[in-house]
């Protein structure tokens, strides 16, 4: 005959090795999205957003390397009457990003290649992303602005409806 007696010290090692396992299991899966961003870009529109909010992701020459992290007014952040609209990216750990200065310094000179954040629409669905190209002929110059960005900052060129839309007013 079988004893009915309930064997506490296993059902104990078992409530403990599964509840072990189920916390790292969770921590793994979470790993990534616990770890902050160290990386930031942020550029100032005068124009519309609307179409981006936060996640969206960020492109440069078609390849994700980020996603939109802050959307808000600069006077809110900072010190200035100027009415753009800020938008910072975070950017995904990348290798080449190790060496801090080294990767401001090749900022900087794409940026005097003509490397401009757009806004891109996505298809017809109203949504769009935010992109890094090459713009070298663009007949829009950086915004002016009148502060020292907290990150490092790349100057935006209009989106091609803002673009269409002034043409057609002229």
């Amino acid at each position: 005959m079988m004893s009915s007696k309930p064997h506490y010290l296993a059902i104990g090692l078992f409530v403990l090795v599964t509840s072990a396992l189920g916390l790292i299991g969770v921590v793994a899966i979470s790993s990534d999205a616990m770890r902050s961003p160290k990386y930031f870009l942020e550029t100032y529109v005068d124009e519309s957003v609307q179409g981006i909010d936060v996640g969206t992701p960020f492109k440069f020459r078609g390849v994700k390397v980020g996603n939109v992290s802050e959307i808000s007014m600069v006077s809110t952040v900072y010190d200035t009457t100027k009415m753009y609209v800020m938008i910072r990216v975070a950017l995904e750990d990348r290798e080449m990003m190790e060496d801090q200065e080294r990767w401001k310094k090749q900022v900087n000179e794409m940026i005097g290649q003509g490397l401009r954040l757009k806004l891109v629409p996505q298809g017809i669905t109203g949504l769009s992303f935010l992109e890094a190209e090459f713009y070298p002929d663009t007949e829009s110059g950086p915004l002016e602005i009148d502060w020292t960005p907290k990150y490092t900052y790349i100057p935006s060129t209009p989106a091609m409806m803002t673009l269409l839309s002034r043409s057609i007013e002229r």
